[in-house]
């Protein structure tokens, strides 16, 4: 890699974060002003649907300076499922910033160390995340979004996914559908990158652009708990066999919202 290329790629991954932090903290401040305004769901839906926008607007600015690029395949498939509850495995931090995003009405499991650092709770409420640490409350709530047309966004191994393996699976997502009967939407996300990832130093910039797949695989119903073993066997071979380099797809349009 020439010098001018690794300087250029260094800046535009250094600004990446920058912008990211001075993100976060115009919707903390944005937050505290929410909590001015009588708690509805009407509120709950312009903050989300403000967060959204600024997601796609930062998304958008990446794009833009070849940090990292995003294809989709069986995006329209994933859409035209009722509410229901997606699942996906996790290997980077941005992949969470994409999929919310990218699909409307969309309530995300947060790992709660993380909430703690970047979301306060009053702004964690507002968006209508929920911490994956609430238990028993956290799949009331999670059951009450998808009720309320909502889909639930989880990642069932609650944290980033490791190199070259698949964490043991939580049951969240599972006892969600059960409760309400909605699908569980399988969802596998290929990098061709570890950026972001549990292994690496987010100071130190990684190769550029990071190459995300975002691939639909399959929806399926929960009727009860005998077909949850095979359900988990399911998720946990897609997860496994989850490439860190790009599949052919179709690019997404950046003007959806």
């Amino acid at each position: 890699m020439s010098k001018p290329n690794s300087i250029r790629i260094s800046i535009c991954y250094y600004l990446s974060l920058l912008f990211f932090a001075l993100g976060v903290i115009v919707l903390n401040l944005g937050a505290v002003l929410f909590q001015l305004i009588p708690r509805t769901t009407r509120t709950r839906q312009y903050g989300q649907m403000l967060f959204r926008k600024w997601l796609q607007l930062y998304l958008a600015t990446l794009r833009y300076m070849g940090v990292f690029s995003v294809r989709w395949v069986g995006l329209d498939t994933l859409m035209a499922l009722p509410p229901c509850v997606i699942i996906a495995n996790h290997p980077s931090m941005l992949d969470a910033l994409i999929l919310l995003a990218y699909l409307p009405k969309t309530v995300c499991f947060f790992k709660d160390r993380l909430a703690q650092r970047m979301l306060p709770a009053f702004s964690a409420r507002i968006l209508g995340f929920i911490s994956n640490a609430s238990g028993i409350d956290g799949i009331k709530m999670g059951s009450q979004a998808i009720r309320e047309g909502y889909r639930i966004l989880i990642f069932p191994e609650g944290t980033r996914t490791p190199v070259g393996g698949v964490d043991a699976l939580k049951s969240a997502y599972a006892f969600i559908a059960m409760q309400t009967g909605a699908p569980v939407a399988i969802l596998t996300i290929d990098v061709n990158s570890y950026a972001m990832g549990k292994t690496h130093n987010l100071w130190i910039p990684p190769p550029l652009p990071i190459d995300f797949t975002i691939t639909f695989r399959l929806s399926m119903s929960l009727e009860s708990d005998k077909n949850l073993r095979s359900l988990h066997e399911t998720v946990e071979a897609y997860y496994a066999n989850a490439r860190r380099s790009p599949t052919s797809a179709h690019p997404i349009d950046t003007a959806q919202s």
